[in-house]
């Protein structure tokens, strides 16, 4: 049997690679989950400052709160190993909860769709929005 449908939950997929170069106006990818620690660790620092800095200024609006200051502005130079992995997973569910939430917010109108509904889509807020 299969389980009844429930119109009041929306499923989509997302990357943060293409919603990072949308939201910071990029024209490339941050490379930041290759290459050696270092070369990581710096541009992780990197895009955390800058999603610091912008997520405020965006709509949907994000809360400049002690925990997002955590995840997207912490010392990353001991890092290493799970502990670098920890924080790309961090800085990564940052951005995919906001897609969600500009998803929620301003719908197709304020969001980049890739597919179509039944098919398979991808949503990343809008490069300019």
């Amino acid at each position: 049997m299969e389980a009844p449908v429930r119109s009041d939950r929306v499923f989509f997929e997302t990357y943060p690679h293409p919603a990072i170069v949308n939201v910071l106006r990029l024209d490339r990818r941050v490379a930041y989950k290759k290459g050696r620690v270092g070369h990581r660790r710096r541009k992780l620092a990197w895009l955390g400052r800058k999603l610091l800095g912008e997520l405020p200024m965006r709509s949907p609006r994000v809360l400049d709160t002690a925990a997002l200051s955590f995840v997207l502005g912490r010392d990353l130079e001991p890092s290493k190993g799970k502990a670098l992995k920890a924080a790309e997973d961090a800085i990564d569910a940052v951005v995919c909860a906001f897609c969600a939430a500009s998803w929620l917010e301003l719908g197709a109108s304020g969001n980049e769709i890739i597919g179509s509904p039944g098919h398979g889509m991808m949503i990343f807020p809008k490069r300019d929005h």
